[in-house]
């Protein structure tokens, strides 16, 4: 699948409007701070949150102790269709 579809494809299954949407994973972080910096470092990453269309975010980490990791996070942009 296409990059960004499958973000696309996962809000139109529960029914979010459509509009662009992109997505930041990051792993290793133990904060979101630090996930915030390594996303603001990275530069496709900052252009995403640097994004003047989107209007809307969601943040969410998960937890895996027995992964390399351990920590994982996601952020989710969009935006509504105008």
């Amino acid at each position: 699948m296409e990059k960004g579809k499958a973000a696309r494809a996962r809000l139109d299954a529960v029914g979010y409007p459509k509009g662009p949407v992109v997505t930041n994973v990051s792993a290793g972080y133990r904060r979101l701070a630090e996930a915030f910096s390594g996303w603001r470092d990275s530069p496709q990453h900052n252009a995403h949150m640097l994004d003047k269309r989107m209007t809307r975010m969601g943040i969410a980490t998960a937890y895996a102790p027995g992964s390399k990791y351990k920590v994982f996070w996601s952020l989710v942009l969009a935006a509504l269709e105008e």
